[in-house]
């Protein structure tokens, strides 16, 4: 990406909020998120999706709200000599991670996956949506036949009726899957809301702003506060030493 690093860790902010987490520290470089695992702020039509990277993670989702656990991670993002913009998120499993992955391939690459995000199956009628579009399927047999392919963009219309899921494009297309509850359709509707907004946007950073956007750089006094709980976070184990010498360079450049 040829993005700048601010404006990435900006849309990261926003994202990683909006999905419950908090942001425990913030560099030039880097940001470090924080938070218990909810089910708030979008975050059920995420699960439905999230599959698409990590198929265990609706239920370490729900394991980790019902039991109050929390989860960290950290975000770096750098500029080489030839002005590329590079995201590195930690190689693990975490819930943290997963939704930071789900991000930099689903809103901001746009890559369509090979699997859908989530199958909204009847008995005889189903919707699969992918990352990029849905598609309709119906059988009379056991045999399933591909009914059409609608990308997110030329939707037109989505509706829910009971549990029922309607979706209709601009070409006359119309899906039709029940047999779910009326919050399954909800939540397959917000899912579907969420790729529209994301496929009609050319820039995926246009727009997106930061409590932290054209705020004063902290002043000297508060780096050394702010290094303290950066190595208390590397003594928890929750960024590498690396991660932290990287971050600590960063902050002491601002002094």
């Amino acid at each position: 990406m040829s993005t700048k690093p601010k404006t990435v860790l900006n849309a990261a902010e926003r994202y990683m909020v909006n999905a419950g987490y908090s942001t425990q520290a913030r560099t030039e470089n880097s940001i470090t998120f924080t938070g218990r695992i909810g089910m708030g702020g979008g975050m059920q039509a995420l699960v439905l999706g999230i599959s698409l990277f990590d198929p265990m993670f609706a239920a370490q989702s729900l394991t980790a709200h019902n039991t109050g656990n929390t989860d960290s991670t950290t975000l770096l993002v750098r500029s080489d000599s030839e002005e590329t913009t590079r995201v590195t998120i930690p190689d693990d499993a975490k819930p943290s991670n997963n939704l930071l992955r789900f991000w930099i391939e689903a809103d901001v690459l746009k890559n369509p996956g090979t699997q859908p995000m989530l199958k909204y199956k009847a008995s005889y009628n189903a919707i699969h949506i992918y990352n990029d579009r849905v598609e309709g399927y119906g059988r009379i047999t056991p045999i399933w036949s591909h009914k059409g392919t609608i990308p997110m963009e030329n939707i037109a219309a989505i509706r829910t009726k009971g549990g029922r899921l309607i979706v209709e494009g601009q070409d006359g297309q119309t899906f039709k899957a029940g047999g779910h509850t009326h919050a399954d359709a909800e939540a397959a509707k917000a899912l579907i809301e969420s790729r529209i907004r994301v496929h009609q946007t050319q820039d995926p950073f246009e727009g997106l702003t930061s409590p932290l956007e054209g705020s004063p750089a902290p002043p000297g006094e508060d780096i050394p506060e702010q290094i303290k709980k950066l190595a208390d976070l590397r003594d928890q184990g929750l960024i590498t030493t690396d991660e932290f010498e990287a971050k600590k360079v960063d902050l002491l450049d601002r002094m």
